[in-house]
């Protein structure tokens, strides 16, 4: 009996052991097959991921570093003045208040007094001249248009907005109008409309650079490349010095998979200013996609240095 139960538990293992071997074939023919039959497969949905998410991060830095990079240039603008400049606008802007003492209710006093401000990076103390200035005399355009620049320096786009409307409605051919309320619709993350303003911008005027720069950040948005790549090569025409200028370009160019031209862009803009580590970070997601890892390493290690 001992024996014969022996045999049966033998017998019985014997059937688990064989039934698991059939099992873990059954999955390992099954594995084999994906990966002899699907690597294609398999790879082009990686590269998909892959794409996806260095076109996200890419975008995601982008953003980042545009508003990190509005701060430093302030710092840059104040720092770029110096002393001496400030302290010529300070004696300015004294005299002009001398002039007040006698003639309070002068527009063109407060305005110019509010421009200096502005040169000085003090838009709080730029929006009241303006906007005395817009009261004591409602049909100069530039007082409202001065006003709303001063708005969007203070995150005050929707405000600005107002202001913009209120200089068209004074004069309808000023491309200066347009080109800063383009750039409000912008913050605002409203594209479609910054679009048509720059577009208006530019058919009053086809001889600033930061128009055609505008224009082609939010026609990028909207996902419109081409007319992006376009408008930033205009830009650059037009002022070949501006590392922004570069990067921007660069970034359409990689997003139209255009890598080579896109790291040539990215290394002008380094060119023009290698502090920037948005820059370098941009050059190492290009490099990376052009097959060039150990460069794209080295552009990253810069990016992490300087952030």
């Amino acid at each position: 009996m001992k024996n014969e139960k022996m045999n049966n538990y033998r017998s019985g293992r014997s059937y688990v052991f064989w039934t698991m071997v059939l099992i873990l074939c059954s999955i390992s023919g099954y594995m084999l097959s994906k990966v002899i039959f699907e690597p294609e497969k398999i790879k082009k949905e990686k590269d998909k991921i892959y794409n996806e998410v260095s076109k996200q991060t890419s975008s995601a830095y982008h953003e980042v570093e545009k508003g990190v990079n509005k701060i430093q240039k302030k710092e840059r603008h104040i720092t770029k003045i110096g002393h001496d400049k400030l302290t010529e606008y300070e004696k300015d802007i004294q005299r002009h208040k001398e002039q007040l003492k006698h003639t309070p209710n002068n527009a063109k006093l407060h305005y110019e007094i509010g421009l200096l401000l502005q040169k000085m990076s003090r838009y709080d103390e730029a929006l009241k001249m303006h906007e005395k200035a817009s009261q004591f005399d409602k049909s100069k355009s530039e007082y409202y248009v001065a006003a709303g620049i001063s708005l969007q320096h203070l995150n005050r786009q929707e405000d600005a907005i107002l202001k913009y409307k209120k200089a068209s409605t004074l004069i309808a051919d000023n491309y200066t109008i347009y080109k800063y309320w383009g750039s409000a619709l912008y913050d605002l993350k409203n594209y479609q409309d910054a679009v048509l303003k720059y577009k208006k911008a530019i058919s009053l005027n086809q001889k600033d650079a930061d128009v055609y720069n505008g224009y082609g950040m939010a026609l990028e948005k909207i996902n419109n490349y081409q007319e992006a790549e376009k408008n930033y090569k205009q830009a650059i025409i037009l002022n070949s010095s501006n590392a922004d200028y570069y990067n921007n370009l660069g970034v359409v160019l990689y997003n139209l998979s255009n890598y080579k031209d896109a790291i040539t862009s990215y290394e002008k803009a380094i060119k023009i200013d290698s502090d920037r580590g948005d820059f370098y970070f941009n050059l190492g997601l290009a490099l990376e996609k052009a097959g060039r890892r150990g460069e794209a390493e080295n552009a990253y290690q810069k990016a992490k240095i300087l952030d």
